[in-house]
């Protein structure tokens, strides 16, 4: 058992679900050893920053809606017959193998090797995470291909953010990116994206900078190793049908991912290793 820093203790729910639950100078969080997910994190005198549904539900066999899933080690549909969008690093537990404290954060290791209980999925994968919860966080994840043949890797920090109006909400850093929704390739609007209806699109942009204003705050989300960005709301009609969420929890909620996603497939050699990162900031 990995010791406990003071301020972070190690807590279960009745399903046997595992968590940590961190109280830092700098922070309030909470992590999941299930999918390696992130539900809460608050720098201190700020709102929450990550959305979360009253709706939630903790499953054993899936993904947490809302917070932080990992989809890994491919985002979206699955290229072989029979596996689950967005694989399956979201839908298992992960081991837990550091805990470390200072005065400015708490970092948090989680790892993830058994590509063998995902019947079907030939590749010897391996994924690391690395937390790091202070006044800002940090989150950067490893995949390191264990294997002897090439390892084609698309993931996503599918990041939900709190916001306070979608309605009002605009995404700033992509104005000159393409990006593909509903499968077609749409040239760069030269605009901040706002949102009046259903949005899920890809932006193919390497190592953008997205700031995401609600007319109350502004988040700043630093993505590094990646070529894309995904931006997501399911509006009323989708959201009404997602396990985990309400009908009207569109409204404040806004995905935007640090990803390789689609045309952004990384392509890993035996014994490589890829890392991207996410850096998030309340400005």
């Amino acid at each position: 058992m990995t010791s406990m820093p003071e301020g972070v203790t190690l807590e279960q729910l009745a399903s046997g679900q595992q968590f940590l639950q961190i109280s830092h100078p700098s922070c309030q969080a909470t992590m999941f050893l299930h999918g390696a997910h992130i539900t809460h994190w608050q720098p201190t005198g700020e709102k929450p920053v990550i959305f979360l549904s009253e709706k939630v539900e903790y499953p054993t066999n899936s993904a947490i809606r809302g917070g932080i899933p990992i989809c890994w080690p491919w985002f979206g549909a699955s290229k072989i017959e029979g596996l689950n969008s967005h694989g399956y690093a979201r839908n298992q537990a992960w081991q837990l193998a550091n805990v470390s404290s200072d005065i400015d954060a708490v970092v948090v290791t989680m790892v993830l090797d058994n590509s063998a209980k995902t019947p079907g999925y030939p590749h010897d994968a391996l994924a690391k995470l690395t937390v790091v919860f202070g006044k800002t966080l940090e989150i950067k994840l490893d995949t390191t291909n264990a294997g002897e043949q090439p390892l084609p890797v698309t993931q996503a920090l599918h990041t939900y953010f709190n916001v306070a109006d979608i309605h009002n909400t605009k995404v700033t850093g992509l104005e000159h990116a393409d990006y593909v929704e509903k499968g077609e390739r749409q040239a760069a609007s030269g605009e901040a994206i706002t949102f009046n209806g259903e949005t899920d699109r890809v932006y193919y942009a390497n190592n953008a900078n997205t700031e995401i204003d609600d007319g109350e705050r502004k988040i700043l989300v630093r993505h590094r190793n990646t070529g894309a960005v995904v931006v997501w709301n399911p509006w009323r009609d989708i959201a009404s049908g997602l396990s985990g969420m309400q009908e009207s929890d569109y409204q404040q909620m806004l995905c935007v991912e640090t990803a390789n996603a689609l045309a952004d497939e990384i392509m890993l050699a035996s014994g490589s290793t890829h890392s991207i990162a996410a850096h998030i900031e309340v400005l």
